[in-house]
């Protein structure tokens, strides 16, 4: 953990919105673990540098959460890919939960949609069903007449 290397992922995140810089899988998790563990000053050569480096995981890992979120933001509307390439345990981890319930999700409106066999009065590409347009389907060539709907009292 130099500061010169943590500075140069730091910028290459903040320059790059829709991809993930390679960092060790575990990175979060061993970054913690040293700076509870080493606490002496000796071994950060100094006491600034110690809250420099800190203050610098902290501000990638920030980074790397806000993209997280406005990745998950677009899949929301619509997304036909998703890549997840470069992430730490700790992220994949945050992510799971809303990824399998999504896919579960998509998973059975798909399987839903396999199985719904096609029927005539099924509208094709945003078209109404002719009931919704207020009127009934005719085969007999006749004009379509008005859909009267009876309600109890």
């Amino acid at each position: 953990m130099e500061i010169q290397s943590l500075q140069r992922t730091l910028e290459e995140e903040r320059e790059s919105e829709g991809e993930f810089q390679p960092l060790p899988f575990r990175y979060i998790e061993v970054a913690q673990v040293l700076f509870r563990e080493c606490r002496d000053e000796e071994t950060w050569d100094g006491r600034e540098n110690l809250f420099r480096i800190r203050s610098l995981v902290e501000d990638i890992r920030m980074i790397r959460l806000h993209k997280i979120q406005s990745g998950l933001k677009r899949l929301e509307r619509s997304a036909l890919k998703v890549t997840l390439d470069n992430l730490s345990a700790m992220e994949v981890n945050l992510i799971r939960p809303f990824l399998t319930k999504s896919l579960n999700r998509y998973y059975h409106i798909e399987q839903k949609i396999e199985n719904t066999p096609p029927s005539p009065t099924t509208p094709i590409l945003g078209d109404a069903p002719p009931a919704a347009r207020g009127a009934t389907p005719t085969t007999d060539g006749q004009a379509a007449r008005p859909v009267r709907t009876l309600r109890r009292t």
